[in-house]
């Protein structure tokens, strides 16, 4: 689930089909993110999953779309356990 939804975030922001993105797709090399792609990637991914302490440096530093799945998925075990914690 989380895996296509970043697949989609990915399409819209960058204006490809969704077909032609791969997990394993480096960022740079293979989809030619810039920057200000990677800043809207982030807004949302935000958006979508309510992770408001998602830093864009953390964006920047990942090399491909499995490392951002990986990034979600870290960060709503995270707010998971917090909600649940208390």
């Amino acid at each position: 689930m989380i895996n296509k939804k970043i697949i989609s975030i990915l399409s819209k922001v960058l204006n490809i089909e969704r077909e032609f993105i791969q997990i394993e797709h480096h960022l740079i090399n293979d989809l030619n993110i810039d920057s200000f792609e990677l800043v809207e990637i982030a807004y949302e991914i935000k958006l979508e999953y309510k992770i408001g302490d998602l830093r864009i440096e953390e964006i920047i530093s990942l090399e491909t779309v499995l490392d951002i799945i990986k990034l979600v998925k870290r960060k709503i075990k995270g707010l998971n356990f917090k909600f649940n914690y208390y």
